[in-house]
């Protein structure tokens, strides 16, 4: 099949939608001149009409704009890409978080083991607060690791998962 310009297309759409130049002009306010016009190649459709000249003659903007029916390939396709990047989106959001949990974790540790010779010197404090201080900042940590690690391990089960529902999808469509 012969590739269409858009104004063949919108001709061949205008006659299957049973519309003369004058009625699908008048539908959109247009002159039926500017119609006539659109299906000769001698200019195009304003921007602002694509979606409503789309919507009259039965077709998305993508196939008035492509010049032709989008198969359900394509659809998929497209469909399949954006899901994709969805979820490598999703992934890298959470990987950074994990991150920044396992820094802040990181720092507690530290903290924890020099705040006690910090504040060991002082008279003033008694040396069970400095242990005190230790063994929280260790718990808090200890804590905030284990959530961090549960996170990242559903995340690649739900990554497996997605994984696994894609493949099964791409049998189930090529069976079709």
């Amino acid at each position: 099949m012969e590739k269409k310009t858009i104004g063949q297309f919108i001709a061949v759409l205008r006659k299957a939608n049973g519309l003369t130049q004058q009625e699908l002009a008048d539908k959109l306010n247009v002159s039926n001149k500017a119609v006539s016009r659109w299906e000769r190649e001698e200019s195009a459709p304003d921007i602002t009409l694509i979606p409503a000249l789309a919507e009259l003659l039965g077709v998305t903007c993508d196939e008035l704009l492509k010049e032709g029916r989008i198969t359900y390939s394509e659809q998929v396709d497209k469909r399949d890409a954006k899901v994709e990047k969805q979820v490598k989106s999703l992934i890298q959001r959470v990987i950074s978080k994990y991150r920044i949990i396992m820094w802040i974790a990181l720092a507690l540790v530290v903290v924890g083991f020099i705040m006690p010779f910090v504040l060991a010197p002082s008279p003033d404090v008694p040396e069970v607060l400095c242990w005190v201080i230790l063994i929280l900042s260790q718990i808090v940590a200890f804590v905030m690791v284990t959530i961090a690690v549960a996170q990242m391990r559903d995340i690649r089960l739900d990554s497996e998962m997605f994984e696994n529902a894609d493949a099964a999808l791409v049998k189930n469509m090529t069976s079709i």
